[in-house]
This record gives C-alpha cells, sequence and structure tokens, in this order.
C-alpha cells in the first residue's frame, strides 16, 4: 500500500492501493481511524475523520486532484505512483 502523501505534520497520510476497483479513491490513516474518500467528489465512502480532519482532507484532495488522478492511474497499470507533495 503506497503511501502517496502526509500532510498536517504527518498525522494525516494519504495511501492508494493496487488492483483496487470501483471509483478512484484514496484511503486515510489519522491517529489509527481509517477512511476512503472518493477523489472525483470527496466524498467519505467508508469511516469518518473527527473535526478539523474531516475538512481538511477535502479540501487536499479538491487541490491536488489531478495528481491524485494519475497517481490512481499509475497504481491501476502497476507503476509506482509517486510521492504527492
Amino acid at each position: 500500500m503506497p503511501e502517496v502523501s502526509r500532510i498536517d505534520g504527518g498525522s494525516l497520510r494519504f495511501y492508494i492501493y493496487s488492483n483496487e476497483h470501483g471509483a478512484p479513491h484514496v484511503h486515510v490513516r489519522y491517529s489509527g481511524i481509517w477512511v476512503k474518500v472518493a477523489i472525483g467528489d470527496t466524498s467519505h465512502l467508508t469511516g469518518k475523520l473527527p473535526g478539523r480532519q474531516r475538512n481538511l482532507v477535502p479540501s487536499w484532495i479538491d487541490d491536488h486532484r489531478d495528481d491524485l488522478f494519475d497517481a490512481w492511474n499509475r497504481e491501476q497499470r502497476g507503476e509506482n505512483p509517486g510521492k504527492i507533495v
């Protein structure tokens, strides 16, 4: 499970898994909580983040949507998704 980015001092980590199907999405880890968030519309597909983090994630995805779609596509082809800063 390649980590593609960290934000908020490393407390929020974003991952893209290979061989996953369905809408392009990222897995986000925060303090032992895992959520799955759609890249396209930032809807939470699974899980729920607390307060401030719940607002940071969609904002970050909005700002990096093109890079996330590129990383998703690379990972689906079996390539390294790279890092997003």
